[in-house]
């Protein structure tokens, strides 16, 4: 199909009938994965004019058969591919392929049943497995052969799997006259499968057996979860090769009103559960963009701090060089640069010094340079570079004059406006003029 989805395929049956359950297979590399099964009914007309509802939903259908509850009375059954499947190398033109469609049902009016034949014994293997099995013999310790097939009726499994045995060997038999050995291969090896399957199933029942004698519930509970587990594999070979078990695990009946509630319980917690996993989802993914956004903030905000201690750090330790002027013996001016030594002369001497040199100008005299011991203690406590050397020895001075000069003009640096360095950052400043008031 190259056409656009959904598409559909209607069947018209010969009669009025209750549909129980459709068995979908599709071809290879061209799975269905999902498709609803319709069922038409109308007393006149064509299919076009039928009224059909929906009887069966199914998913991801391969090559293996799969069975599809299906109820519901109708003459139309109507199979309607609802997805497209994706395109793959061996379906470029994302195509789905049925190469399987069987409707089971009944006629309405009509009983349907099922006849078991009846084989004699043949052979002497068979009647010796017998009277062994009537003596009491565990059939673990019977030497039992399969080489005819009924053998398969004193074969150590339990009964619902030797009437599969039976049947498939009767398939067997069947594939062998009209010579498909494709399904003979197949068949065989479903054989060995089965009969595993039985005997493990009569042996668990033994022991579930004992074990409920025992009231060791507790080993009862895992036997019993164990044989559910073998019964739903032996039942998908019932169902495969369509034996007569699987005929009578058909329910014919109409559905209940409790079923008809807890398919739409289910249904309805289906829903819900997928809505809730499609919340989960976005929330998580909105996390995941939140926790993204908050690292990528936090990254910038780390650089911009890395920027910005790095310009303090550069601010800090640039050395910042004066110019003094040398005369050579022909008496040319020459300017050189040397590094700035803090206790001689540092900022705090730049920002001060237009308040400062005009008031001791005023006082008169020379300010006297103060021991290194004690600038280096100002240094330390880092009121030097807020005062300067020149203001600070000015305060520790004999002269009165130096002292007051001093005071005034630390007082209108303070009145002036901040300098851009102390703006949100005035401790140093405020540390600076305690120490200046205490020296005044």
């Amino acid at each position: 199909m190259y056409s656009e989805f959904p598409q559909e395929i209607c069947v018209r049956l010969n009669f009025r009938a209750e549909i129980a359950h459709v068995i979908l297979m599709a071809k290879e590399n061209r799975f269905i994965p999902q498709c609803e099964i319709l069922i038409g009914d109308g007393i006149s007309g064509s299919f076009v004019d039928a009224e059909y509802r929906v009887g069966g939903i199914g998913e991801q259908i391969t090559n293996v058969p799969k069975q599809i509850n299906t109820f519901g009375i109708g003459s139309y059954v109507k199979v309607v591919f609802t997805k497209q499947p994706s395109k793959t190398v061996k379906n470029p033109g994302g195509q789905v392929g049925l190469s399987l469609l069987r409707i089971w049902g009944q006629p309405l009016g009509y009983n349907k049943g099922l006849v078991n034949e009846a084989h004699p014994l043949q052979g002497q293997t068979e009647t010796v497995d017998k009277v062994l099995i009537e003596l009491g013999i565990p059939l673990n310790n019977i030497k039992w052969t399969n080489e005819d097939p009924e053998n398969y009726s004193y074969a150590p499994v339990d009964e619902d799997t030797r009437l599969t045995l039976i049947d498939m060997e009767k398939l067997k038999d069947k594939a062998h006259q009209t010579e498909d050995y494709e399904m003979l291969n197949q068949i065989t090896k479903d054989l060995k499968i089965v009969y595993d399957l039985g005997n493990e199933i009569l042996n668990l029942k033994r022991e579930l057996e004992i074990a409920s004698a025992r009231e060791d519930f507790n080993t009862a509970i895992e036997i019993r979860n164990r044989l559910k587990q073998l019964e739903q594999e032996r039942d998908r070979f019932d169902a495969l090769y369509e034996t007569s078990r699987f005929e009578d695990m058909i329910v014919m009946a109409r559905p209940t009103t409790a079923q008809r509630r807890l398919a739409k319980k289910l249904e309805d917690d289906e829903r819900e559960r997928l809505a809730a996993l499609k919340r989960q989802k976005e929330k998580e993914a909105e996390e995941e963009r939140l926790r993204r956004l908050r690292e990528e903030e936090e990254r910038e905000r780390l650089k911009r701090e890395e920027e910005e201690r790095r310009r303090r750090q550069q601010q800090q330790t640039n050395v910042k060089t004066v110019k003094k002027k040398q005369f050579s013996t022909v008496k040319q001016e020459k300017t050189v640069e040397v590094a700035r030594d803090p206790l001689e002369y540092n900022e705090g001497d730049d920002d001060i010094d237009p308040y400062l040199t005009p008031k001791l100008i005023e006082a008169g005299g020379k300010v006297i340079d103060l021991e290194n011991s004690v600038l280096k203690r100002a240094l330390t406590s880092g009121t030097l570079l807020v005062t300067g050397v020149k203001l600070w020895s000015a305060l520790h001075s004999e002269s009165w004059r130096h002292r007051d000069a001093a005071s005034r003009a630390f007082l209108e640096y303070l009145q002036a406006p901040l300098k851009p360095k102390y703006i949100g950052k005035t401790r140093k400043l405020f540390k600076a003029a305690i120490d200046v008031a205490q020296e005044a």
